[in-house]
């Protein structure tokens, strides 16, 4: 048993999952069933729905060839006919009977099915380099051309997420936000050409500073999409709550009492703002003492204190396990003042909290993440500390 799935209780929809997420067994199988001498076999990312759903991607290698293998994981004797409806509409899919688990060979996708024609998607005369990769969901790829140079990002979409996104760039750019250009659109192949921006994750306080104020700036826009932010609502926090306390009963006590300190006493209303939907370093540029927001997917309306708590409570996170300090959050901070005032400091506060039960946390368990999993009762007790 793996040190990841030593503490998370039994599964009874997938009782071979500690199977799937034991690499050196797991290198071993698929040498079996793919014919090949697998040499490496790493878990790149996981998606977890306790007793929903399972799906794993793989980062392998077979003599020095790097490739990507993904798994769907059902429920025993629920595999064959997922088997046979795959292997009708792609090639490079195998059964592993055994463990209920079929296993995509990339760009086989049970989903993705414009996936072997990403190329098609790119400007011509590039290669293309997958970045990110959610299987049965979407894989973003770099274009470079023929003397190493990116020219673009190639997003492909597992449903109509490509116009949606194509109308956000540029309801957002219209309105000056700092946002990437939609340079083409691909509807046969859900697709998206984006152009690449400038720029550095931010590591230091101007970087931070930066972040805070592109957020400001954004926060300071009306909704551009009709969907609204829910994931710290009330009904989500619940789920959330008894998804931790059932896969990690050790600090289910913990976990309900975070949750139900967080529904007795809810922020007041707020303004309806253009909120990013999915706030973390990654997802901002900074070039010139300017940050840029890139992945807008989630783009949604709320509170802003939503995006602002999401933003703190990653920070807090990064504080927790050794990758962050508290003068991040000061510079953030800092920086939205500069352009905007800030929300409440109770709204502030309470959204930091239920950030850290409704997405870090909830990811901890939902992504398995080691360090996650590992601090998972000091993220809880962040929470509860942001409180008071």
């Amino acid at each position: 048993m793996s040190t990841i799935t030593a503490a998370l209780a039994a599964d009874a929809a997938f009782p071979f999952r500690d199977a799937l997420l034991d690499g050196e067994s797991l290198r071993a199988r698929l040498s079996t069933l793919l014919g090949r001498e697998f040499d490496r076999c790493d878990r790149r990312r996981a998606t977890y729905h306790p007793g929903r759903s399972l799906r794993v991607l793989l980062d392998v290698s077979a003599g020095g060839e790097p490739g990507l293998v993904s798994a769907r994981m059902f429920a025993p004797g629920a595999s064959r006919s997922r088997y046979e409806r795959a292997r009708a509409q792609t090639n490079g899919v195998v059964h592993d009977e055994e463990l209920s688990t079929l296993f995509f060979r990339y760009p086989a996708d049970r989903k993705l099915t414009a996936l072997p024609r990403l190329a098609d998607a790119a400007p011509a005369g590039t290669t293309t380099h997958v970045v990110a990769y959610a299987p049965e969901k979407s894989v973003t790829a770099r274009a470079v051309d023929g003397g190493g140079k990116m020219v673009a990002f190639v997003k492909l979409y597992v449903d109509d997420g490509w116009l949606r996104a194509s109308r956000v760039h540029a309801a957002l750019r219209a309105q000056s936000i700092d946002a990437p250009a939609v340079l083409a659109s691909l509807p046969e192949l859900r697709a998206l050409t984006i152009e690449p921006v400038r720029g550095e994750r931010p590591v230091d306080a101007d970087g931070y500073r930066a972040f805070g104020a592109a957020l400001a700036r954004l926060h300071g826009l009306q909704p551009v999409d009709a969907r609204r932010f829910t994931r710290l609502d009330p009904d989500s926090l619940s789920a959330a709550a008894r998804t931790i306390a059932w896969i990690r009963p050790d600090v289910a006590e913990l976990t309900l009492t975070l949750e139900l300190a967080l529904r007795e006493a809810p922020p007041g209303p707020a303004r309806l703002a253009c909120l990013h939907g999915d706030v973390h370093p990654k997802n901002v540029l900074v070039h010139a003492e300017r940050a840029s927001l890139v992945d807008l997917d989630d783009v949604a309306g709320g509170d802003a204190a939503a995006d602002l708590g999401s933003a703190l409570a990653g920070l807090r996170y990064g504080e927790i396990v050794g990758r962050a300090d508290r003068a991040s959050a000061q510079a953030l901070l800092d920086g939205y003042a500069g352009e905007s005032p800030l929300p409440g400091m109770t709204s502030l506060r309470w959204h930091t909290a239920a950030a850290l039960l409704g997405e870090r946390a909830l990811r901890a368990v939902t992504r398995l993440r080691p360090t996650g999993l590992a601090h998972l009762g000091d993220v809880l007790a962040a929470g509860l500390e942001e409180l008071g």
